[in-house]
């Protein structure tokens, strides 16, 4: 700042020319017009030196706002400097004595829940967006952010804030960069381990044990029981089939090949059923495979030709009845052993052996 220089001095007692005078006062004029930022100097204009105060604060008003520029893209136009300890807000932002945003002393940026309940915190080594009500973005590590509903992150555990929380993963550390984790029945304000039902990955979507993929009208649905199983009118709850609809068919794939198509009707929507399985095909031998299929409960296969159904072919253990089957089916016979006859066909209402 200008230093100020009075050209006169007056004495008690003489006389002061009004020449003088009007020089010492121009004098002052001229330095207290000519304050601007780049003569005020580097130390600037303290609060506690405008306005003396005994507390640590100074209220600036009027009708005009502040800019705080040095002119210098090297210098920090505003710090903010705390004792060790502080506790305090840094900073508050207010509308009509109502806190809008508020700079915690923990590093914190808040926005309450009267303006968004948006917040932007560094928590347990973590950046956090979101709310108290756990709706947010958080980073857990420098390479894995979640996106939670209904769920919080302390830095360590994660806190249930409604009973029913949900989140995505994305990471960019192991084999699964994107996963879903969804978790019912958790008592809010407690913590808990996270349930992962899918994972994304680069050769394709991980199914977890025992979890199912539904359609939107929750009547079919992809699961998981000994092996993938895909349902129509029923889903698989992890240790039994539930019925959506009256009838509902099932097709499981084993290992080794194996493949179980069941079929059940007369069913009550909401209660767990054993299927009924009607066809299992299995590949077996070895070198080259061939292809078994089995018919339960008598049952027959009709080859078809796309269009209209062709003769039945049939098999069981002894005899076949007179009543099974229509005319131009065949029926093989599965237990004469050491006889000669073991296939059939039917003509004329009756079944005569072929071999």
């Amino acid at each position: 700042m200008p230093i100020l220089s009075l050209p006169y001095t007056f004495v008690n007692g003489t006389i002061a020319d009004a020449n003088q005078v009007d020089a010492d006062f121009n004098a002052v004029v001229a330095v207290v017009n000519g304050l601007d930022q780049a003569n005020i100097g580097v130390n600037g204009i303290y609060a506690s030196q405008i306005i003396p105060t005994s507390t640590p604060q100074a209220t600036f008003g009027g009708t005009f706002g502040y800019v705080f520029n040095p002119g210098l893209n090297t210098v920090v136009p505003l710090t903010l400097a705390a004792p060790s300890g502080q506790t305090a807000d840094l900073l508050d932002a207010t509308v009509n004595a109502v806190n809008i945003m508020a700079l915690k002393a923990t590093g914190m940026l808040t926005l309450p829940a009267t303006v968004g309940g948006v917040q932007v915190a560094q928590n347990g080594g973590s950046v956090q967006m979101g709310n108290a009500a756990g709706a947010g973005l958080v980073s857990r590590t420098s390479f894995t952010w979640d996106m939670l509903t209904g769920v919080t992150w302390n830095g360590s555990a994660y806190t249930a804030q409604v009973a029913n929380p949900s989140f995505l993963e994305l990471t960019t550390a192991g084999a699964q960069p994107f996963s879903f984790f969804a978790d019912t029945g958790e008592t809010i304000g407690n913590t808990y381990t996270p349930t992962k039902i899918l994972a994304v990955t680069p050769t394709g979507v991980v199914l977890q044990s025992g979890k199912q993929i539904y359609s939107s009208n929750g009547v079919n649905s992809i699961g998981m029981a000994v092996g993938p199983v895909m349902c129509n009118g029923a889903f698989y709850n992890g240790s039994s089939f539930v019925a959506t609809a009256t009838t509902a068919s099932t097709l499981t794939l084993g290992a080794t090949g194996m493949l179980f198509i069941s079929y059940d009707k007369s069913l009550t929507i909401g209660n767990t059923f054993a299927p009924t399985q009607q066809i299992a095909t299995t590949l077996t031998g070895s070198g080259s495979n061939v292809l078994s299929l089995l018919m339960s409960g008598g049952g027959g296969i009709s080859p078809g030709n796309n269009s209209t159904n062709g003769s039945m072919l049939w098999s069981g253990t002894g005899l076949p009845s007179g009543t099974l089957g229509n005319n131009g089916d065949f029926y093989f016979r599965q237990d004469n052993v050491g006889g000669t006859t073991n296939l059939y066909k039917k003509s004329g209402g009756a079944w005569s052996a072929l071999l």
